[in-house]
């Protein structure tokens, strides 16, 4: 059995992005992992679906390892 491609957009994707009002910016797209930003500075998700919804994202993380020996 195969596995579809994660790597690339959906066409419901493809078609929401289109159909995206003047203002929404696409700011990554990591398979099928879509994020926009909205015309109020938000972040909002495109799932597979083509749904659009909001959420909340960590802007970005560093770990930091320390060992003592």
């Amino acid at each position: 059995m195969n596995s579809p491609d994660k790597r690339r957009l959906t066409s419901q994707q493809s078609r929401r992005i289109q159909a995206l009002p003047d203002g929404y910016t696409v700011l990554s797209a990591q398979g099928q992992k879509l994020i926009v930003r909205r015309p109020d500075g938000r972040r909002a998700r495109i799932r597979p679906s083509g749904r659009l919804i909001a959420t909340d994202l960590v802007e970005s993380v560093q770990f930091y390892l320390h060992v003592r020996g």
